[in-house]
């Protein structure tokens, strides 16, 4: 073992990396060379080991025997005494000394043979190949070697041997898997992708093979045709040609790889707020990569009037990426583009949209031209609409700057008639300011977007406005229907006229939602007269649609009739009712809401007027008629603000009784409102103070601390209100009935049956009383005065039912 184990290591690594097929990549010659230094290395390996083999013999035997014993008895035993002394003593010291030594000879053992080689392989090359040939029994193969037995003469000789190989790679975005050409010898055609590479291997000696073809066009850096690696790329249709042992030809024909095709619906769909969707289909074989909108403003068919008569500064087609689909294949799919084009300049103008795809190849689809209005929100209001329209003829021409500013100067001639708010006014005279600024200072293209987003920004205010403008817009969409009905309008106008009706109806419900969310937040509603209905877009839509059925009936009478009755139910719509309160903390509540709408009017006269003292300085010199001008408006600037003082004032001492009449109806339930009040009251004094002083900066930032105070007041008053009211009529419901509730308002019995159960014993029909019972519900869930927790589960049973 000793003597042989390098031969032992040298053949477990060299079986173990030929079962591995480690050396099959290597050429035939290197090949060769390692085989021969492995035969060298055993001959070295054989004849170390018989030159250090040496067979054991009996003494080696008894030696290790001896020396596994503590007194090595076996060697002294073998040992004689003195030679020449005859003493008595001596001699049988000697004697007693060789029994001794006899009876520990007598319990030798055999020892085991010593197998250890770490002295003579320290670094444990004997478990490195013993690690190879385990790795290549367990995942090498006994062909491998059989196959390296081959040599490249007697393989050339085989009919069947392997001589050459070749694949084929599709190109990678097809996703189709590669093709092996030696399993396609038995056929003479091929069909095959552009850009799909080819790869071809040559075995044996250089020469044996030739490859030829005709598909790559490759004219340049062309490899010898008998090189071991052929790789080229499908670029043409032709043929493929190897020479030699297992020849081979194939003629290649290109497959098609089509285009992408792309299909889109009728028209574009418009919301209220100007969003567009539009829905299409792509298809393509393998998939697309891109997908955008060809945007082509169509100037022939544009109404060159006014603004836009002169050339515009820009009108390079607009590119719109569309998104891909995030899941799903993307080889045949229809998805819904969502776009909005309200602020941009072509909107409402005709324009040619085309939406191409475009897939890996590089290949673009398109659609069908589409010829239509670039879609966009469209405004009703007449103000609003013409800030729209001042601002696309400065986005399509900065020519149009001066009569742009002269048609802002001519809106503001008479501000009145034209702005409801005052601060739209104001914000109107700014950008106006800001357009004049920058045309004199030569920015314009600087300051541009900025002041064509504050023109939107205002535009966008202003027709959306309150509850009454909506109001008002949709009464005008019903009054143009209604006449174009009545005179008899082309179908087309109908249905324009009945979109713009739709358009209203959706604006002047959202603008009562909107109120009805800033009401809950508050926890305050005024109320205002009128029957209360609550009703759903959906409900809207059926009454329009019946419209729609009755006119295309040519039922003009009762279509007219069943208008006017969707306009008296929208005259009388709301979405949400007033908390129901006592008469102490109803009117509590309903009085500061009166102070607090008057102490907004006040806080925006002296914002106003803060507002002309800076836009009007005092500090410029002058003299005469100029000095005695400047004087006649100090004075008034200071009788001004004594009224303000005074006003205040006023509205402070109506605080202070509110908060007498809240301190008797409410009692200790009101403290927070107290506290609230009380804080509304000193901002008060502060603001009185600084408008005595003439501070109305100072003034205007204490009247809106006393606003907000005055709001949180409000919802503390309406909170106890509603905690006192809850108390009270639990109370009175047990006292009344003698018994508890269920959540339906149904009296519970003793032995806990109601409902169902007292009608089946009466005798009632189940199914009328399962009637009255559905109809119990949806009424008691539209009272707005029960508790969130009884109107949910109100509803949920509504869903089940």
């Amino acid at each position: 073992m000793r003597a042989f184990w390098p031969l032992h290591s040298i053949v477990l690594a060299t079986a173990g990396l030929y079962f591995l097929g480690i050396v099959e990549p290597l050429s035939i010659e290197a090949v060769w060379i390692i085989s021969l230094g492995i035969g060298l290395s055993l001959i070295w390996a054989m004849y170390r080991g018989l030159r250090t083999l040496s067979l054991p013999t009996l003494f080696d035997a008894e030696r290790i025997v001896d020396q596994a014993l503590r007194n090595n008895p076996i060697s002294v035993l073998r040992e004689t005494g003195f030679v020449g002394t005859n003493h008595q003593g001596a001699d049988a010291l000697w004697a007693a000394h060789m029994d001794q030594m006899q009876q520990e000879a007598q319990q030798a053992k055999t020892q085991p043979v010593d197998f250890r080689l770490s002295r003579m392989d320290p670094f444990g090359l004997r478990y490195i190949a013993l690690l190879f040939a385990t790795l290549g029994v367990l995942f090498g193969s006994l062909s491998r070697v059989a196959d390296l037995a081959i040599s490249p003469a007697s393989a050339m000789q085989v009919p069947n041997a392997i001589t050459w190989e070749g694949w084929v790679t599709p190109p990678d975005y097809t996703g189709l898997p590669r093709l092996y050409l030696n399993d396609l010898t038995d056929r003479d055609k091929l069909e095959l992708l552009a850009r799909s590479r080819i790869l071809i291997h040559f075995y044996g000696a250089v020469g044996d093979h030739i490859l030829t073809e005709t598909v790559s066009r490759r004219i340049q850096n062309v490899p010898p045709a008998t090189d071991e690696k052929q790789e080229f790329t499908i670029a043409q249709a032709g043929e493929i040609a190897i020479t030699g042992q297992n020849a081979q030809v194939w003629t290649v024909t290109l497959r098609a790889d089509e285009s992408p095709t792309v299909t889109l619906d009728q028209a574009f769909e418009t919301d209220f707020f100007g969003v567009s969707k539009l829905g299409y289909r792509v298809t393509d074989d393998y998939g697309v990569t891109e997908i955008s909108a060809k945007i082509v403003l169509d100037i022939d068919q544009l109404d060159r009037r006014y603004g836009l008569r002169v050339s515009p500064d820009a009108n390079e087609p607009m590119v719109v990426e569309i998104p891909l689909p995030i899941a799903g294949s993307r080889k045949d799919f229809a998805e819904i583009w969502q776009s909005d084009f309200s602020k941009d300049v072509w909107a409402h103008m005709p324009v040619v949209m085309t939406l191409s795809a475009r897939d890996a190849a590089g290949q673009w689809g398109q659609s069908d031209p589409m010829i239509l209005d670039l879609p966009g929100r469209r405004f009703f209001d007449p103000l609003a609409s013409s800030i729209i329209e001042m601002r696309r003829d400065l986005l399509w021409s900065a020519k149009n700057t001066n009569r742009v500013a002269r048609m802002m100067r001519m809106v503001r001639y008479q501000p009145e008639t034209e702005f409801r708010e005052s601060a739209d006014l104001t914000r109107f005279s700014a950008i106006l300011d800001a357009l004049e600024s920058a045309r004199d200072d030569g920015i314009l293209d600087a300051k541009l977007p900025e002041i064509a987003e504050d023109l939107w920004s205002l535009a966008i205010v202003i027709e959306e406005g309150d509850v009454k403008d909506a109001l008002q817009r949709m009464r005008e969409a019903q009054e143009r229907l209604s006449q174009a009905m009545k005179n008899g309008a082309s179908p087309q106008e109908i249905e324009r006229l009945m979109q713009e009706l739709k358009e209203a109806n959706e604006n002047y419900m959202r603008q009562l939602r909107q109120q009805s969310e800033r009401a809950e937040r508050n926890e305050f509603d005024q109320s205002t007269p009128g029957e209360q209905m609550n009703m759903d877009m959906a409900d809207i839509q059926a009454m329009m649609d019946r419209i729609q059925e009755l006119m295309e009936q040519g039922r003009m009478a009762e279509a007219q009739q069943a208008l006017e009755e969707l306009q008296q139910l929208m005259e009388n719509l709301r979405l949400s009712e007033n908390n129901q309160s006592g008469e102490g903390g109803q009117s509590s509540a309903q009085g500061l809401a009166d102070i607090l709408q008057d102490q907004q009017d006040l806080s925006d006269d002296a914002f106003n007027d803060l507002q002309e003292e800076f836009s009007n300085p005092n500090g410029q010199e002058g003299q005469g008629e100029q000095n005695g001008e400047s004087e006649q408006q100090q004075g008034q600037g200071e009788q001004q603000g004594s009224d303000f003082a005074d006003r205040q004032g006023q509205l402070r001492e109506r605080l202070e009784n509110e908060r007498s009449n809240i301190e008797g109806a409410l009692g200790d339930e009101g403290e927070d409102a107290q506290r609230s009040l009380e804080q509304a009251d000193r901002a008060m004094r502060r603001a009185e103070e600084a408008l005595e002083n003439g501070d109305l900066d100072g003034a205007v930032d204490q009247q809106a601390q006393a606003m907000d105070a005055l709001r949180q007041g409000i919802r503390d008053v309406n909170r106890a209100q509603r905690s006192e009211n809850s108390d009270v009529q639990q109370g009175n419901s047990d006292q009344e009935t003698g018994q508890g509730r269920d959540p339906l308002g149904r009296p519970q019995g003793g032995d806990g049956s109601s409902g169902t159960a007292e009608a089946r014993r009466n005798g009632q029909d189940p199914e009328a009383q399962a009637a009255e019972l559905l109809e119990e519900i949806r009424r008691r869930a539209g009272e707005r005065d029960r508790s969130e927790s009884e109107r949910d589960y109100l509803k949920r049973l509504l869903d089940l039912f």
